[in-house]
């Protein structure tokens, strides 16, 4: 553990590690491994079944991310764009309160508004693929989302990572489609996809493109605008869960807490 007096390099880089780390592997394993550039690399999103190279190519493709403001989404953003075989837009959709923050990251073409869908989409008609991947969308947006990107889109992909906390357990309509093998829906597993790229590059090479990924993306300067606030002890622990219950803190801020 960092100590309170290191200095604030060192405590930045912990406490990104430690608010961070995990989240942004789920992303680096959907970037690296479901939307491979190597095509004997490609897992299907849940780890096992078939997932063809034509799914996993977004070289060139439109992506539009719903509620990316959160640190898995914002890890994805961010890794789409180390790729050789980049999309030709990356979209954020979220909402008003995540509006500014999402913008200052820096990591969209784009932002746009949950009610945004019902005016004019540039790009959407004219993307060779359209990727829309839901980190989690209140209410039945996603749903929405998904009707209107598939009427305008050429070729379409839905990827579930994320579900509304407030909604069912099986994630909505689209859920329910993620069972269905005949659907342009996906449920995510990051358990599945780490387990079978396992198999694949062995644990050792996996956990070293990893933390690769994740030492350039804190060299990067990880996301700019967000801050980190600092508790200590179990009194912070205490004010730190009733601050997030409460919706004190939003995406432009993540909560640390030194025992």
């Amino acid at each position: 553990m960092v100590p309170w007096e290191a200095g604030d390099a060192a405590r930045t880089s912990h406490g990104w590690d430690a608010l961070m780390y995990f989240l942004f592997g789920s992303s680096h394993s959907l970037n690296r491994l479901v939307f491979s550039e190597v095509e004997d690399q490609i897992v299907h999103p849940l780890g096992h079944g078939e997932w063809t190279p034509e799914k996993a190519n977004i070289g060139g493709a439109l992506m539009v991310l719903l509620a990316p403001s959160g640190k898995t989404g914002i890890s994805f953003a961010h890794q789409l764009r180390q790729r050789e075989g980049k999309p030709s837009k990356v979209v954020a959709v979220g909402s008003a309160a995540s509006r500014d923050f999402s913008v200052g990251t820096g990591l969209f073409d784009e932002v746009w508004g949950y009610e945004d869908l019902d005016g004019p989409l540039p790009g959407v008609e004219d993307a060779k693929k359209v990727v829309m991947v839901n980190f989690g969308a209140r209410g039945d947006f996603a749903e929405r989302w998904a009707k209107v990107l598939r009427e305008k889109s050429k070729v379409f992909q839905v990827i579930l990572v994320g579900k509304d906390p407030e909604g069912d357990a099986i994630g909505g309509e689209l859920g329910k489609s993620a069972y269905d093998p005949t659907s342009d829906v996906e449920q995510m597993n990051a358990g599945g996809i780490r387990e079978a790229a396992f198999a694949k590059l062995g644990e050792e090479e996996y956990f070293k493109d990893l933390d690769a990924a994740w030492e350039k993306f804190k060299a990067d300067g990880a996301v700019r605008g967000l801050q980190m606030v600092w508790l200590k002890g179990m009194e912070g622990v205490e004010k730190g869960w009733d601050g997030l219950v409460k919706q004190e803190y939003g995406p432009d801020t993540g909560v640390l807490v030194e025992l």
